[in-house]
């Protein structure tokens, strides 16, 4: 009976220690974000562990074992960065290696798989800090002009972006609308906003991990249009109030710069009727001449008959004279 009890407890025994071992081999490095500081120097942090003081250890080997004579595992007491975050480190030229970590004596994770290139450098990280500001851009100017339209006159008026970098250099652009099929910019316009919050150095990790992956997918399929001038320019299409992002690139002696702003469309569109001018067609009077044959005929027998009556009245005057004397 005895003898069942204890075979009993030790397949208990067995069966919890294979669930640990199973539970902390499938661990991921969604757990850590791995910050590369220089050469082969990194800086893990464990995003459960950041305000807490823990032990870790690495080996290239899953069997190490603490006090081994073969694997052995030296565990180290966690370190305090600049922020006040407690992290694990190491030098390293392997990419790969496995971590355990223990709290208050305890091992909490074990054999956890490490991937070194999955890291990303605090040269990459400022560089990553800096976009949107690689390219000097101003956009508050405006172009305008005006269309004809039957008996309408347009004035459109469109924002515009100007490059005033002072570098000579060629220049080139790409610019998407946004909607909801552009997932990758959405999501790298969502990133660019969130990195400006209150973020712990873990969470920040990974965003400038996430943002860089997107940004280069999108550098490289961009189909890119010469800025002439310095001047880009949204589609015609382009409506009052649309969002759109702007891929820059800007190329020096072979030497490519990219750059990329998040913008809201300006359109502003006015109307005016165009004034008909009605001429109206006037017969000039010509001034009254006499040389004309019969308007000299008409004035002739006016004088005529004028002299006629004259003579009429002035006989009829001497008549009435006679007369009045004989009485």
């Amino acid at each position: 009976m005895k003898s069942l009890k204890s075979k009993i407890c030790i397949g208990v025994m067995i069966f919890i220690t294979i669930l640990m071992i199973h539970l902390t081999v499938n661990a991921t490095n969604d757990d850590i974000a791995i910050l590369k500081t220089q050469g082969n120097e990194y800086i893990l942090y464990l995003e459960q562990y950041l305000g807490q003081e823990f032990y870790f250890a690495f080996s290239n080997n899953q069997n190490a074992k603490e006090g081994d004579a073969d694997n052995p595992l030296n565990f180290i007491t966690s370190k305090q960065d600049n922020k006040g975050n407690q992290v694990a480190y190491i030098a390293t030229e392997s990419t790969t290696a496995y971590m355990w970590v223990k709290v208050n004596d305890s091992i909490v994770m074990a054999r956890m798989p490490i991937d070194f290139t999955q890291s990303i450098s605090e040269e990459k990280i400022n560089e990553l800090s800096t976009i949107t500001q690689k390219i000097p851009v101003d956009t508050t100017e405006t172009k305008t002009e005006q269309i004809t339209e039957n008996d309408t006159i347009k004035t459109i008026t469109q924002g515009i972006i100007k490059i005033t970098d002072t570098e000579e250099a060629n220049y080139y652009y790409s610019a998407v609308l946004l909607t909801k099929d552009t997932t990758n910019y959405n999501r790298l316009m969502e990133i660019q906003q969130k990195l400006s919050e209150n973020l712990n150095t873990y969470e920040e990790i990974l965003l400038y991990q996430e943002y860089e992956g997107l940004f280069d997918s999108m550098v490289k399929a961009t189909n890119w249009t010469e800025a002439k001038d310095r001047i880009i320019e949204l589609p015609a299409t382009a409506n009052d109030g649309e969002k759109y992002a702007v891929l820059m690139k800007k190329e020096v002696n072979g030497v490519s710069t990219y750059d990329i702003q998040f913008l809201t469309s300006y359109k502003s569109t006015e109307q005016s009727e165009i004034e008909k001018v009605v001429s109206t067609k006037q017969n000039a009077e010509l001034p009254i001449t006499y040389d004309n044959p019969i308007l000299m005929t008409i004035f002739g027998i006016g004088v005529v008959l004028l002299i006629i009556v004259f003579l009429r009245i002035k006989s009829l005057s001497r008549k009435h004279g006679k007369h009045e004397r004989k009485h």
